[in-house]
């Protein structure tokens, strides 16, 4: 891994939020209200910043939902510091208590909220220089899909998987770089899919049903150790930036799970 600090180490940290939340109106909620969050998300950022992210492209947060009893959880992930600054540093905001979704016709207050943080020198220190598991045990939290040569893909390889988790890396720390084409080779001959529990579903968004996967993956890493190292640090980045396409929306969050 070649690392090039910024001296202010402006980009060197993870912050993930999660806010739980309560409708007013008694009414379930489904998955199709992610792409709606993000709206909610753009509203409550200074619009330089929002100007910044749709003109660079700039892969610096996630965000998805989940459905918890009665309540709804929204998380959202920033991955520099520059987006925990303008991100989480709003969804932290104690002033932030309640806001209306108009898609849902409802108002959403805050119970409660839940952060965590993770530099990149304690994720680098703690998986990349250990002693990792050959085992991943990854749990698709959300519709989860991804795209080659234009087409949807609804089954998941080894190759789009980490593909994916080092170019949101690269993207998004810019001070530590892992792509390569010759490692994502190595991934893709001594790493496979050893068991799953998938089935396929849809994400809805903007009136669109995007061809999606859920459920369990189980990925065995063979070959040096440092390459095993690499795939944890990975599936632990993973777990704020997600993985495959449309992560901003509320597709592709993932959670390790313990299996060892």
């Amino acid at each position: 891994m070649s690392k090039d600090r910024t001296e202010d180490g402006v980009r060197s940290v993870l912050q993930s939020i999660s806010l739980v939340l309560k409708g007013e109106k008694d009414k379930k909620y489904g998955l199709w209200l992610s792409s709606h969050f993000q709206g909610v998300l753009m509203q409550l950022l200074e619009h330089d910043y929002t100007d910044e992210l749709h003109t660079n492209r700039l892969h610096a947060y996630s965000q998805y939902l989940q459905m918890g009893e009665n309540q709804l959880i929204w998380t959202v992930n920033a991955l520099n510091r520059e987006a925990c600054d303008h991100i989480t540093e709003k969804m932290c905001d104690s002033n932030l208590k309640e806001f209306y979704l108009e898609r849902a016709e409802d108002t959403f207050h805050v119970i409660r909220r839940e952060v965590r943080t993770l530099t990149y020198e304690a994720l680098i220190s703690q998986y990349f220089f250990g002693q990792c598991s050959r085992y991943m045990f990854l749990r698709l939290l959300t519709p989860t899909s991804f795209k080659q040569n234009g087409e949807y893909v609804l089954f998941p390889s080894v190759r789009l998987i980490f593909q994916s988790l080092m170019q949101k890396f690269d993207s998004a720390s810019r001070d530590n770089k892992l792509f390569s084409e010759e490692l994502l080779e190595h991934y893709e001959t001594y790493a496979r899919i050893v068991d799953y529990r998938l089935r396929s579903t849809r994400f809805h968004m903007e009136g669109v049903r995007i061809p999606a996967f859920l459920g369990e993956i189980t990925i065995k890493i063979n070959g040096p150790q440092q390459m095993v190292n690499a795939a944890a640090l990975l599936a632990q980045f993973g777990t704020f930036s997600g993985i495959g396409i449309k992560t901003g929306m509320g597709m592709g969050a993932i959670q390790i799970l313990d299996k060892q």
